[in-house]
């Protein structure tokens, strides 16, 4: 007749800990997956060549602040 396994008090506490380390390990690599995606994009669109645009120049200073 098989003996039953008596579990530590603390195992449910455990088994949620790891559960919720499970959970936040497949929420990084989610993340993670999604910018290794957006910057494969980002490197084929230079390939492409595709450039960004330059920062257009800063308007000129009001008539009261030219010199």
């Amino acid at each position: 007749m098989p003996q039953s396994i008596k579990l530590p008090q603390n195992a449910g506490f455990a088994f949620h800990y790891a559960a919720s380390l499970r959970q936040l390990d497949l929420s990084l690599l989610s993340e993670l997956w999604t910018l290794s995606e957006a910057m494969a994009s980002w490197r084929r669109q230079l390939e492409r060549g595709t450039r960004l645009r330059p920062a257009p120049p800063p308007p000129p200073p009001p008539h009261y602040l030219r010199t």
